[in-house]
């Protein structure tokens, strides 16, 4: 086997502008400073044929989780939504075999395709479709068939103050949001003491009231992936993607910037304003650098072959069945071939 480098590889990428080689730590930095990126920008802003109206724009830092040293540096309107931004990371890094993915912001997940609370459809299914005047859902009967499902299930379940804290009118469904994340954040998770029947029974207590608190936020709270990236982001705020469940693919992103700009439309819409320069795999036999690697593994570095290994390599795949090695921090995962 060959001994694997003891320093790091830098990692480097190209600027989508003047087509000029920088470190990562040293993109942002040249984005912000790159003569043609501002000229570029100008002459959009100056353009009298499209007569461009301006929009907020959201600069992203997108990264493997795990593998950092895939990366880039993307420009989009603040007003497109989670699945617009979803969809571009499947096309342009993930999409193998049309797996469901989710982003994480804060303590809500949205989700390509949120599930179902399958014992509580009924009331989840009146609660979307009953609606009282303007539009607006009518939050406490909404509540109030969430509560008699639970204390059907467990009379004792829901603690007195909080029973009449959910039953008190409720002026819009973002108030209750907010008090809902309060109180599941509030609730301890530790699992110190469960080896007593006392213990056992508090966290059990804890587990179920977690549960329904829970279940109702996900029938009150937007967590679709309709959900403009403007409602749910901020500038310096953190978050993850994730994309299939079972060989999944972490993704992190940080919103690095905002800047008032002409917004592009269709594939146009997200721009890649720096992107890594793909990184050196080595063959595991001989260490040269890798083309292919081995299906069923869930890192291309464990499976990585030279072109003159991987037809020496003795296993059940032959040369023209691997996988290509792309510049990808899916890359060697699953059906993923770029």
């Amino acid at each position: 086997m060959p001994k694997r480098s003891t320093t790091e590889e830098i990692s480097t990428g190209v600027c989508s502008f003047c087509n000029s080689e920088f470190e990562k730590k040293t993109m942002l930095q040249h984005l912000k400073t790159c003569e043609q990126r501002k000229a570029e920008i100008e002459a959009e802003e100056m353009s009298k044929a499209h007569k461009p109206k301006k929009a907020l724009l959201f600069h992203l830092l997108v990264e493997g989780t795990y593998l950092p040293m895939y990366w880039m540096h993307l420009e989009m309107p603040a007003a497109a939504i989670l699945e617009d931004l979803d969809n571009f990371l499947r096309a342009v890094w993930l999409e193998c075999c049309d797996h469901l993915s989710s982003f994480k912001i804060g303590d809500t997940t949205y989700e390509s395709e949120p599930p179902a609370f399958y014992f509580m459809e009924d009331a989840a299914a009146k609660a979307a479709e009953e609606e009282v005047e303007e539009g607006e859902i009518d939050i406490a009967g909404a509540i109030e068939d969430w509560l008699q499902l639970w204390t059907q299930i467990d009379a004792q379940i829901i603690p007195p103050d909080l029973l009449a804290e959910l039953r008190k009118p409720w002026e819009n469904v973002d108030d209750l949001v907010a008090f809902l994340h309060t109180q599941i954040n509030a609730i301890p998770k530790t699992r110190r003491g469960i080896n007593t029947p006392e213990g056992w029974k508090d966290y059990e207590r804890r587990h179920r009231l977690r549960q329904l608190l829970e279940g109702l936020l996900h029938m009150m709270e937007d967590t679709s992936m309709y959900n403009p990236l403007e409602t749910v982001l901020k500038v310096g705020q953190k978050f993850t993607h994730m994309y299939a469940f079972g060989c999944t693919t972490y993704v992190t992103l940080k919103v690095i910037g905002k800047r008032e700009g002409v917004a592009h439309k269709g594939r146009k819409a997200i721009q890649i304003l720096a992107r890594n320069n793909p990184p050196l795999i080595p063959c595991r036999k001989c260490g040269q650098p890798a083309v292919v690697c081995e299906p069923g593994y869930y890192s291309a570095w464990d499976s990585a072959l030279c072109k003159k290994c991987a037809k020496k390599e003795s296993s059940e795949w032959s040369y023209e069945e691997m996988m290509p090695i792309v510049n990808s921090p899916r890359t060697g995962v699953c059906g993923y071939t770029g």
